[in-house]
């Protein structure tokens, strides 16, 4: 069985929509088990 790879991605709040876009793509172009753990950033 393959081990799967983690792929972290940070993203601002407004740039969700772009990161979900990067995910799509890596997902498309790679025949390997991932990961994808997003972490949205904000001002406080």
């Amino acid at each position: 069985m393959e081990e799967e790879i983690p792929v972290v991605i940070c993203a601002a709040a407004g740039r969700m929509g772009a990161a979900m876009a990067a995910i799509n793509s890596i997902y498309s172009n790679t025949d390997a088990n991932l990961v994808f753990y997003v972490v949205g950033l904000r001002s406080t």
